[in-house]
């Protein structure tokens, strides 16, 4: 029991970390957004002399956004594997805590027949 409620704090813990994590990266996601956009309107002012710079630092900035959503995303799918990792681990403990339970069983029921036989 202490080994599953150990394993349920780390996952608990780590699940944690994933959410702050991910919340981390919304809020850069905000600033990539909210730079792209400053970087929009200045880039219309210089737009008649500028195309391909502009052209370029869009690039960036999607990269940018990409790779922050992709973070994100992966984020999410780690949360969910140690999710997935908390439940075998919860159904590691109880089928130990079921065997334990089994062997009990048998070593009472091998002390009855010593009993019975002596």
């Amino acid at each position: 029991a202490e080994t599953a409620a150990a394993a349920e704090q780390a996952a608990a813990d780590e699940a944690q970390a994933l959410r702050d994590q991910i919340d981390a990266m919304a809020q850069d996601a905000a600033a990539v957004e909210q730079a792209a956009f400053d970087e929009e309107h200045l880039l219309r002012l210089a737009q008649q002399t500028k195309t391909s710079e502009m052209a370029a630092l869009r690039g960036q900035l999607d990269s940018m956004a990409k790779a922050v959503v992709d973070a994100s995303v992966r984020s999410e799918d780690e949360m969910h594997a140690l999710r997935a990792e908390r439940g075998e681990a919860r159904q590691a403990v109880a089928r130990e805590a079921e065997l334990r339970a089994h062997f009990r069983r048998e070593q009472a029921a091998a002390a009855a027949a010593a009993a019975a036989a002596a």
